[in-house]
């Protein structure tokens, strides 16, 4: 692997250990209100995987 590839690898790596966490902290903060805390999580998922992917095809 490449150190330009591993980079890459990297960066999504932390953006989906990132994403993780939001979805953890939500999860315990809207557990009580759950139909809404998984329309929020999904919502925020969607968010950061069109980020995500936009990010690593802008490269190319």
């Amino acid at each position: 692997m490449a150190p330009v590839e591993r980079l890459e690898f990297m960066t999504i790596l932390y953006w989906m250990f990132v994403l993780l966490v939001v979805m953890v902290t939500f999860y315990v903060i809207f557990r009580s209100l759950s139909k809404k805390s998984y329309w929020i999580m999904a919502i925020i998922a969607l968010f950061y995987t069109v980020i995500l992917a936009f990010s690593f095809f802008q490269r190319f």
